[in-house]
């Protein structure tokens, strides 16, 4: 078969080992061998098929170090070698493949430095190097790569830090650095490139500000720098409409955010939690109506919620809580039909709990515990059939509690309406809550149970804790609630505990 220009045995169930006796095919140009369950090295005679330009072994169980002698496939333009078990170091011998184009060894055991010399590779535009053990510092070389297009050494031990060199990547798209030891400051020429489409660092070690101008080129899409040390105010984004998703939590930003954003249209996700952001919540944000996810949670906004939240239709999760928000929850929240979680708490939000939120008929998680909030608990929360948890503690909520709870029949997680003023009996509906794990009805005006859940026995409590009503003292349970983990034994009212 020494006429064979191509070889396609991928996707099958292959075994055993690669044969070395392939090296005679000395006209083949592509051999496919992927996604098959080879093991064993793989062969240094590969490294004599000098007419090669596609070699695809990925997706095996192939072991041990690349091959040195690949170095002699001069004409390769793509090399798979991904998602096996190979180990040891990057042979240095690569830098001489000087027609490379894709170079993907991601998912394996390889270690060591990178070598300087995958600089020398000058027709590449694809490396991918991630999920591996790769350590030491990212050669600034690097940035000579200048056919780059995606750069992917995410997930390894790489440290020290991102050369400046990388904002010399003019036809770089995606960069991926992520999950790695990476300090120091971001050069701030990074993003400057109109190419710039994707810049992930997240989990690192980086410190200084991001840079101002990264989005100059105003095409970037996806800019996740999360947990890191990062400093400084958030860059003006109000002209970079192209963005998609923005990660900047668990920093340490500082600065007004009031203008710092505009109206994306494409954004579907922006996390800037935990920081020391301060400004107000511009009504802007009711314009990007592709967002699925808006967390601000955890810095010291002030001001009011903006009513054109509610034009966020497509939205899941708010998460807004930790600030220092005041006013009312907009009634516009309720035509958030689609919002499965709503996170408003530790905040100075004033008024009445809206009516409206009644229609968030998936909502599963809903906290607006530790405000300001008065007036009863709306029976329209019962209409929220889906809950999970539901949490209104530390308000100055009154009245009694709705039989309508009751139809919350998922609670799972925990019902929390402690430290308010609720006065009056619990209802019996609560026994149909068969699923809830916390009850919290301490520290309010609660005078007893119905007769109704007096005629059963099945609650557990934890040994070592008594229970304490004002009434009611004989074997008082909620019906089925058998998960029920602490018993108060403080507070002169019924009540089950966190």
């Amino acid at each position: 078969m020494n006429s064979l220009v191509e070889l396609a045995l991928g996707w099958n169930k292959l075994t055993g080992m690669i044969p070395p006796v392939l090296a005679n095919l000395s006209n083949i140009r592509v051999l496919y061998l992927h996604t098959n369950e080879l093991g064993g090295p793989i062969p240094s005679e590969l490294g004599n098929l000098h007419n090669l330009i596609d070699l695809s072994l990925h997706s095996n169980k192939l072991i041990g170090f690349i091959p040195h002698s690949l170095a002699n496939l001069s004409k390769l333009e793509i090399l798979y070698l991904y998602e096996n078990q190979l180990s040891g170091p990057l042979p240095s011998e690569i830098g001489v493949m000087e027609n490379l184009v894709q170079l993907d060894l991601f998912e394996n055991n390889l270690s060591g430095p990178i070598p300087h010399s995958l600089a020398n590779l000058s027709t590449l535009e694809k490396l991918y190097l991630f999920e591996n053990q790769l350590s030491g510092p990212l050669p600034s070389e690097i940035g000579d790569m200048k056919n780059l297009v995606e750069l992917a050494l995410c997930q390894n031990n790489l440290s020290g830090p991102i050369p400046h060199s990388l904002a010399n990547l003019s036809r770089l798209k995606e960069l991926y650095l992520y999950e790695n030891q990476l300090s120091g400051p971001i050069s701030q020429d990074l993003g400057s490139q109109a190419s710039n489409l994707v810049i992930e660092l997240f989990d690192n070690l980086l410190s200084g500000s991001l840079p101002q101008q990264i989005c100059q080129g105003r095409s970037l899409q996806k800019l996740t720098v999360n947990n890191n040390s990062l400093m400084g105010p958030i860059p003006d984004l109000r002209n970079c409409t192209s963005l998609r998703r923005v990660r900047l939590e668990n920093n340490l930003f500082v600065g007004n955010i009031t203008n710092s954003f505009g109206v994306h249209p494409y954004l579907y996700y922006i996390d800037i939690s935990h920081n020391r952001l301060y400004g107000e919540l511009s009504p802007n944000w009711g314009e990007c109506k592709n967002l699925s996810m808006l967390k601000i949670s955890g810095n010291n906004i002030s001001g009011k919620i903006p009513s054109e939240v509610g034009q966020l239709t497509q939205l899941g999760k708010l998460d807004l809580s930790f600030n220092k928000l005041a006013g009312e929850i907009p009634k516009e929240l309720g035509r958030l039909s689609g919002l499965l979680w709503l996170y408003l708490n530790d905040n100075q939000i004033s008024g009445h709990v809206p009516v409206e939120i009644g229609k968030l008929i998936n909502l599963e998680h809903l906290d607006l515990s530790s405000n300001m909030l008065t007036g009863s608990i709306p029976t329209q929360l019962g209409q929220c059939s889906k809950l999970l948890s539901l949490n209104l503690s530390c308000n100055s909520l009154n009245g009694s509690i709705p039989s309508e709870i009751g139809d919350l029949v998922f609670l799972q997680t925990q019902l929390d309406l402690s430290h308010n003023s609720i006065s009056g009996l619990i209802p019996s509906q609560l026994a149909k809550l068969v699923m809830l794990e916390i009850l919290n009805l301490s520290h309010n005006i609660i005078t007893g149970f119905s007769d109704m859940l007096l005629h059963h026995n099945h609650l557990e409590t934890t040994k070592g804790y008594a229970v304490n009503f004002k009434v009611y003292l004989p074997a008082i349970n909620l019906v089925q609630v058998r998960d029920i983990v602490k018993m108060d034994t403080k507070s002169s009212y019924p009540s089950l505990l966190l």
